[in-house]
């Protein structure tokens, strides 16, 4: 009866540790937020100063964090335009003013800001093959105060940097597709430092 007994516990207890490690696998792990942000206005900003290749990459890049934004319920997102819109109207004012200032003028509280420090998309010589990478720094600023809200440990900002897959090339895929993808990838790394998700 003793040995029956002993049998029975000892099949519960590595049926115990089965059923574990077959939860642990179908559970997936989760990343916890790096920052939550206030539920106020945000704006978007991103620039790319040390490669000057104009504003449409910054643009499209702000577009997609703002959707992302806008999708996780992160933040309530200033629409676009109203940044590109005081951009247009005396570019070389924009250009002087502070992230808080530009925050204020199109109703924000909070500017999401992102320094692009590095964006790439290209292959191996003689390869038929390309990929695109981004490196970038990216915080959060306060336009009452000026200060940042996010990180508070690093006046640069926070480093990001991804790449995505090799893409061969042919008629639907090109620079300009792959660049899209970079792009839409950066935005969602991005909006990912703001909230809690599933590892894939």
């Amino acid at each position: 009866m003793k040995r029956s007994y002993l049998l029975l516990l000892l099949l519960l207890v590595s049926g115990c540790n089965l059923l574990g490690a077959a939860f642990s696998k179908v559970v997936p792990d989760s990343v916890e937020a790096e920052y939550i942000p206030e539920k106020e206005p945000m704006a978007v900003v991103v620039e790319n100063f040390n490669q000057g290749t104009g504003e449409f990459e910054g643009d499209q890049i702000a577009l997609y964090i703002g959707e992302e934004l806008t999708r996780n319920k992160i933040a309530p997102v200033v629409d676009a335009t109203k940044v590109y819109d005081l951009r247009a109207a005396d570019p070389a004012k924009f250009r002087t003013l502070s992230l808080a200032t530009i925050g204020r003028n199109v109703g924000a509280k909070q500017v999401l800001y992102v320094d692009l420090m590095d964006s790439a998309v290209g292959g191996p010589i003689a390869s038929n093959s390309m990929k695109g990478t981004i490196s970038a720094r990216v915080k959060i600023i306060d336009t009452a105060t000026g200060k940042s809200r996010w990180p508070q440990d690093a006046e640069a900002g926070f480093p990001i940097s991804l790449e995505t897959a090799f893409y061969e090339k042919r008629t639907e895929v090109n620079e300009a597709s792959v660049r899209e993808q970079l792009h839409r990838k950066a935005a969602d790394v991005i909006a990912k430092l703001f909230y809690k998700y599933d590892k894939d």
